[in-house]
């Protein structure tokens, strides 16, 4: 069986077949396997390929926009960076805490705050942390924060630890 591509039973089958064929329906059997064989590459070989060609101008366009959001991002932070640090303000950070909701814990230590948080809605978080940052003087050290759905909606659980700046 050794060098074979079809087991010998098939293959005497086979050329007793065309063997039984005349010479005009051999050419026509040969001509229909050569027209599969170029059917099957074509489909699993070369419109693969034409469709990635074909969809690669749409791609660039899409990863150039994503590109170009993550480069006004990086400018967004780079300015955040840039801004002085105001004194630590601890008025100005449990003032804006009420929009999180009352599951919403603050613990304070001497260098760093933990914010513990429980259904979150993500547009308040950010309100908070801004807010946090320009009135408070603290900024993000570590977040901890799983995504959840409530009630159809987007929320955020798990804890902050907030660095303080000295006063």
């Amino acid at each position: 069986m050794k060098g074979r591509l079809l087991p010998a039973a098939w293959a005497q089958s086979l050329a007793s077949f065309l063997a039984a064929r005349s010479r005009r329906e051999r050419m026509l059997l040969g001509m229909a396997v050569v027209g599969l064989l170029m059917a099957l590459l074509l489909s699993l070989g070369i419109l693969p390929a034409w469709r990635t060609l074909q969809s690669a101008p749409d791609e660039q366009a899409r990863l150039q926009a994503q590109w170009q959001e993550m480069q006004g991002l990086q400018t967004q932070a780079a300015l955040l960076l840039k801004q002085p640090r105001r004194s630590f303000d601890e008025a100005a950070l449990r003032q804006g805490l009420a929009p999180l909701g009352e599951t919403v814990h603050l613990k304070l230590s001497a260098e760093s705050a933990e914010l513990t948080l429980q259904s979150a809605r993500p547009q308040a978080l950010a309100a908070w942390m801004l807010q946090a940052r320009q009135e408070a003087g603290v900024v993000v050290r570590e977040a901890q924060l799983q995504r959840s759905v409530l009630d159809g909606q987007p929320v955020w659980n798990g804890r902050l630890v907030l660095a303080l700046a000295p006063r």
